[in-house]
């Protein structure tokens, strides 16, 4: 089986169309936005199936990615360097990492392992969920990380028949505080006497797909949904726990917005549904096109917005969509199309960076060869419009020009400059069609331009492969400015504009007496910028000496 551990970093943002193809830019009335390639992950052996992938990114900096048993933990959200990685025996279940981001507990095969983020992933120790006996089919669900009283905190596990396990009262501060000074006797004894109890045994029918954590005030529930909708009280003294047996929709996905008493679900049909968490009531959300999975995107408080990035499911044609929305009413703010095989990055914070994992593979092939860690970035206008002046996009950026009223004249010129290299002798023979098409394309576009200088810089400058088209230019040029209105530019400048003009077309004449009838003896290129002193020079000893 293939191991996904060939990690790729530090792209350049502005190579992004030389390594992976045409960037993607969602360009719409709420802005522009744009997908940039952070990184790319490649597996080491065949790939026999597309690999099972979970992702995260936490309030720390950290990115943690889980391909199958491959565990990739990125320095930051920026993904330019990788900080460790760790490879399990078997497929990575889920895993959280602590709030001040130093230890990562990751659930694999019914064993939860601890690792220490500050020394570059140590295993500081694995528990066993459950006893070995019952530990058969037994999967990690969820983990939650939950706080008590003085520093402590509690590991709340999930599996998938409804079972809620914990570590009590751990202190990752001290951990740490053992860890940093090397007192390996210190850490072993608060190892040791860390295990796993159970608070809630199996305590439902059928499967449990999602769950979540919904806390009010000072109490804090877990809600589990699947087959059925369980709610139950995170502590072991509190007999609280409640059963909806046949829910109106069977949910994959459940995830809750912390500033309000609402539940977000996904049914297995790919409706979005919001639900009171109190009254589990529901409401439709999104049905107009199936969704495979969604992300929260939190305000800081109950008065900022909430928004969710949601992927669809599949289409007719293969192709999938990232949509952002906001919540309530789930007004699109942009979309992207993606891979079939494209995994969203959960946030801890809205003020994190947009990040989502893409497969690609070859044309036809059953299963991906890569995966492509992206972020979305919303654009200034500007950028895109030089980086599609840089691609010679001259249509796309005058369009884009016009939509956010940037300088559509920069344009004009960028495409004179392109078809000045095109109009060069080395690129087409004398007198072709495709020259004589780049001409009066190069003539239409002069006449779009309204800074004279450039213009007349562009004219003398060209070097047509057809001398006439030469002299064509500079009568053009010096049309311009006899038309020009001296109150758009001063009269010295004019002058000085005409007497350029007036020089080359004379260096023009002069080069057709001299050379009209031996043209391979020297170019209009050579000529344009010689000294004629020198070629007069030249000449005359040339006429004596025959």
């Amino acid at each position: 089986m293939a191991v996904w551990a060939d990690v790729n970093t530090g792209f350049d943002a502005e190579e992004e169309t030389v390594n992976f193809g045409t960037r993607t830019v969602s360009d719409d009335s709420n802005g522009l936005f744009e997908t940039l390639t952070l990184a790319t992950i490649h597996p080491q052996g065949e790939v026999v199936k597309n690999p099972h992938v979970i992702a995260a990114s936490f309030l720390g900096g950290s990115v943690c990615v889980a391909i199958d048993g491959f565990l990739i933990v990125f320095t930051d959200e920026t993904c330019s360097q990788i900080h460790f990685t760790y490879a399990f025996d078997s497929p990575i279940d889920c895993f959280t990492v602590s709030d001040d981001g130093l230890f990562i507990i990751v659930g694999v095969e019914g064993v939860i392992h601890f690792l220490c983020h500050s020394v570059k992933g140590h295993l500081l120790f694995s528990r066993s969920a459950l006893p070995p006996v019952n530990n058969h089919d037994f999967v990690f669900i969820k983990i939650f990380i939950h706080a008590t009283v003085n520093n402590l905190c509690d590991i709340l596990m999930i599996g998938n028949s409804g079972q809620i396990l914990r570590i009590a009262g751990l202190n990752f501060e001290s951990l740490l505080q053992a860890i940093q000074k090397g007192d390996d006797e210190l850490l072993t004894e608060m190892i040791d006497v860390i295990q796993v109890e159970t608070i809630r045994k199996q305590c439902c029918k059928g499967q449990v797909l999602s769950a979540t954590r919904v806390t009010d005030g000072e109490s804090t529930r877990l809600v589990l949904v699947g087959d059925e909708i369980i709610v139950s009280s995170t502590e072991p003294s509190v007999n609280e726990s409640w059963m909806l047996e046949e829910p109106i929709s069977r949910l994959k996905t459940i995830k809750a917005i912390e500033h309000a008493s609402l539940l977000v679900g996904l049914t297995e049909d790919g409706k979005l549904l919001g639900m009171c968490s109190q009254t589990l009531l529901s409401l439709a959300l999104w049905d107009e096109i199936p969704v495979q999975d969604f992300v929260l995107l939190e305000g800081a408080s109950a008065e900022k917005e909430t928004d969710i990035l949601f992927l669809t499911q599949p289409n007719e044609y293969g192709k999938c969509y990232i949509h952002l929305a906001s919540l309530p009413g789930l007004h699109t703010k942009f979309q992207f199309p993606v891979s079939s095989v494209t995994f969203l990055v959960p946030l801890m914070s809205a003020t994190q960076e947009l990040l989502f994992l893409e497969g690609a593979g070859s044309p036809n092939a059953e299963f991906i060869d890569s995966l492509h860690v992206r972020n979305i970035v919303e654009s200034h206008p500007e950028d895109r419009f030089h980086r599609l002046l840089r691609r010679n996009k001259f249509d796309d950026a005058e369009a884009f020009a016009l939509r956010y009223k940037l300088n559509v004249e920069l344009v004009y010129k960028e495409h004179v400059k392109h078809y000045m290299e095109l109009l060069q002798p080395w690129h087409l023979p004398h007198d072709s069609a495709e020259e004589v098409v780049n001409f009066n394309k190069f003539i239409c576009l002069l006449n779009k331009i309204e800074d004279l200088e450039f213009v007349c810089e562009a004219c003398i400058k060209a070097l047509p492969v057809n001398l006439t088209r030469m002299q064509t230019l500079l009568d053009y040029a010096s049309d311009r400015l006899k038309k020009t209105d001296i109150r758009n530019l001063n009269i010295t400048k004019i002058s000085y504009l005409e007497s350029q003009v007036w020089s080359t077309s004379v260096r023009l004449d002069t080069f057709m007496l001299l050379y009209q009838s031996k043209p391979e003896d020297v170019e209009w290129c050579e000529f344009s910028r010689a000294d004629l002193l020198n070629v007069c020079k030249q000449h005359v000893q040339r006429v004596l000496g025959s």
